[in-house]
């Protein structure tokens, strides 16, 4: 099956779901795409998101939250492929949040947009791999 075949019908990718220490960064996402044309895909994602430091530190930060941040998002995007096998991508993916206290009372409501820019390459490593 060719690259160009295996996309014409939807696709959905689950990325991962991190479960760890007593202060886990646990993201679970959904990302659906579909080709509407031979070169571009229209993108959707669904993420949750909790964290309980802020963000960018990646445990290395010396004062975490007193509680947590739980976030859910639904972003939209597109894909273009440009030649052969580059392509470049936008994402819009617009975050509510909800803060808690120590105690697990909502503390806030928050909003945050995060835009994805991206240039890539698909690569293939086995003709049958049907990603």
């Amino acid at each position: 099956m060719s690259f160009e075949q295996e996309l014409k019908s939807p696709f959905v990718c689950p990325v991962h779901l991190d479960i760890g220490s007593e202060t886990p960064v646990n993201i679970g996402q959904l990302n659906y795409g579909y080709r509407l044309t031979p070169k571009g895909i229209i993108l959707v994602e669904a993420t949750t998101w909790t964290y309980y430091e802020p963000l960018g530190t990646y445990g290395d930060s010396e004062e975490f939250y007193p509680g947590k941040v739980c976030a859910y998002e639904v972003g939209l995007g597109y894909q273009q492929f440009l030649w052969k096998n580059l392509y470049a991508a936008a994402v819009a993916t617009p975050f509510l949040q909800k803060f808690y206290a120590e105690d697990k009372t909502e503390t806030k409501n928050g909003f945050q947009l995060y835009l994805q820019f991206i240039a890539g390459s698909r690569w293939e490593f086995s003709k049958n791999a049907g990603l």
